[in-house]
């Protein structure tokens, strides 16, 4: 992936970056998710988001009713962790400076 991205970049668009890595279909009670995550973190490292999205039904079921997860049940851990994830990219960019005032937002 990281070889095709590099190609269009050279080909395409050279003012295409990475923004991230993002650890997907995470269960951390599973070996392969552990030693995926290891890998992903000694190879890519500063590319890998902090946060995980988990392996979540509700993510499934929003895709099959056409709705954004934070939409079809805002509580559910998918939801959060996407959540999570907007907040990192964010900080990440410094984007939004009220959250360096109110992280909890």
């Amino acid at each position: 992936m990281i070889n095709y991205i590099l190609w269009i970049r050279n080909n395409y668009n050279p003012g295409l970056k990475i923004e991230g890595i993002l650890h997907t279909m995470y269960e951390s009670n599973t070996k392969v998710s552990t030693i995926t995550e290891k890998r992903l973190y000694s190879k890519f490292g500063k590319y890998v988001f902090n946060c995980t999205i988990p392996k979540n039904s509700t993510i499934a079921e929003s895709t099959y009713f056409g709705k954004p997860v934070v939409l079809y049940d805002a509580k559910s851990k998918g939801a959060e962790s996407y959540l999570r994830l907007s907040q990192e990219l964010i900080m990440r960019n410094k984007l939004c400076p009220i959250l360096l005032i109110y992280p909890s937002l």
